[in-house]
């Protein structure tokens, strides 16, 4: 499982930059009316992020819990799903999703990918073990373990933050021109 959580510290330091310069800096995508369902699912995406790494640093998930995480992977697939469907809708009046960030995406669903496969392949033989986070041992090198766990923090106040923006911008009256 270390993969797994390894390959999730290296997404969520990618998707922060998506995050933080393109959605809260470049677009303010949280101020945008045509933009409010992508900021959920990105509230979505956050909070998912913030779960699995959590679960998946507090021990190697057996039983129940194995069946959890690829839960919320489902979770994390369906809002990646609409995500991807409703964006081009979304960021029209913004002039459309500049190369860069379509590149993030690109790179982010590759290593998503990456993650669903080594964390089912790896805990397959335990799917049906009894439910338990086993203890890692010490066998995770201390600074994947802040990482991870900055990573998990920052994951849900970024979910948080989107969420406050855009109830606060959705509350503004609307001036006319």
């Amino acid at each position: 499982m270390i993969l797994p959580l390894t390959l999730l510290i290296l997404m969520g330091s990618i998707g922060s930059i998506d995050s933080l310069y393109f959605h809260l800096y470049r677009f303010r995508l949280y101020a945008q009316p045509s933009s409010r369902i992508e900021t959920l699912t990105h509230v979505v995406r956050g909070l998912t992020f913030c779960a699995t790494l959590s679960i998946l640093l507090a021990g190697v998930p057996r039983g129940a819990w194995y069946w959890a995480v690829a839960a919320v992977f489902g979770v994390d697939f369906v809002d990646d799903v609409v995500d991807v469907l409703i964006e081009p809708g979304s960021r029209r009046p913004l002039g459309g999703l500049p190369p860069a960030e379509y590149l993030i995406h690109m790179v982010v669903m590759a290593v998503t990918g990456a993650i669903w496969v080594s964390f089912l392949t790896a805990g397959w033989a335990t799917r049906n073990a009894p439910t338990a986070l086993e203890p890692w041992a010490g066998t995770l090198p201390g600074w994947m373990v802040w990482d991870a766990r900055l990573m998990a923090a920052g994951g849900a106040g970024l979910a948080l933050l989107e969420l406050g923006l855009m109830w606060h911008a959705a509350r503004r009256p609307v001036l006319a021109t």
